[in-house]
């Protein structure tokens, strides 16, 4: 969706309270949504909760105060309405679900290639996991979502150059896990010998 048609879905939204302007707007952004908070809660059925929650908030929010950033506020939104979530249940541990993130190889068709990537995605979601929930949300934002810079300040509450720092740090932590990772399956295929 466009920057334009954003805007003024927005002021309809905002003057008319045009139920219409938002269902497009909960068609546009739905998906991204669930997925980014399906990766921080322990099930699907409490990630459709938590994103069905999150456009509740959002429509509340949106007929009473005036929005000119739409994608950073709803990844706010969501993040606080996940965090209303935790501390409701108590949960503190979250489990990734491995059909969150679906990577996929060129020209992967024979079998061997679809179960080495399915490996290979299995490894990155388990790895991934062991980053900080900042890190998390700012690669899932930038690399999955492909959200801008400017989205992720505002879906954060950071500047633009701060997330560029954390989105550096992020993925050197990522890369430090993965050599760790791959020094610990060397030594242990050394140890097998």
């Amino acid at each position: 969706m466009n920057k334009q048609r954003q805007t003024y879905l927005l002021f309809r939204i905002r003057m008319y309270k045009d139920q219409d302007a938002f269902a497009q707007l909960h068609k546009a952004y739905y998906d991204r949504v669930f997925r980014f908070i399906l990766l921080k809660t322990p099930t699907r059925q409490d990630a459709e909760d938590i994103a069905n929650d999150t456009f509740v908030r959002l429509w509340r929010y949106i007929t009473t105060t005036p929005v000119t950033e739409f994608t950073g506020l709803v990844y706010k939104i969501s993040q606080r309405t996940i965090a209303a979530f935790y501390r409701e249940r108590g949960v503190e541990s979250v489990e990734l679900d491995e059909n969150v993130v679906q990577l996929s190889l060129p020209g992967a068709s024979s079998i061997e290639m679809e179960v080495d990537a399915g490996l290979q995605k299995d490894k990155l979601l388990y790895l991934i996991g062991k980053l900080k929930d900042e890190y998390k949300d700012a690669l899932f934002m930038r690399y999955v979502e492909q959200m801008s810079v400017a989205e992720i300040a505002e879906a954060l509450d950071k500047r633009a150059g701060g997330v560029r720092v954390l989105l550096h740090r992020a993925k050197k932590a990522l890369h430090n896990i993965i050599e760790e990772n791959e020094t610990v399956g060397k030594t242990i295929k050394e140890f097998d010998k």
